[in-house]
């Protein structure tokens, strides 16, 4: 799958810088070996990802987005 300029994430989102994206296209193989639950449910292989870093310098956390 191609990917456009419209695909690319925004610089931030909402308060979050974005670090790092990764677009899964077909060369990418799911492993499995990372555990990730999001309400209970555990989270499986996702299309796109985002690594955001907070801009509150008081915070200094990281956020971790799947896309669709």
């Amino acid at each position: 799958m191609a990917t456009s300029s419209n695909d690319i994430p925004p610089p931030a989102i909402g308060n979050d810088r974005v670090i790092a994206y990764a677009f899964v296209n077909a060369s990418v193989t799911f492993t499995d070996k990372k555990r990730l639950f999001v309400d209970d449910e555990l989270l499986g292989a996702v299309p796109r990802i985002a690594i955001c870093k907070s801009l509150d310098e008081e915070l200094q956390d990281y956020l971790i987005l799947y896309c669709d």
